[in-house]
């Protein structure tokens, strides 16, 4: 992830599951805002920010 030009590396759990067709994956990670120089007052965000991200993906025929 980089924010400013400021990168850290995210490790996290993900999972695939499958459907009709498609393939749906979903990870999860939690960084540290400090880590990419984030700064704001704690009562508007924490300093542990989760991050989830769901991606569905569909095979289509080409033409």
């Amino acid at each position: 992830l980089a924010v400013r030009g400021t990168s850290v590396r995210l490790a996290g759990d993900a999972a695939a599951s499958s459907q009709d067709g498609s393939a749906t994956v979903t990870a999860h990670t939690r960084l540290d805002r400090s880590d990419l120089g984030i700064r704001a007052p704690e009562i508007m965000i924490g300093h542990a920010i989760d991050i989830t991200v769901t991606a569905t993906l569909r095979l289509t025929a080409q033409r």
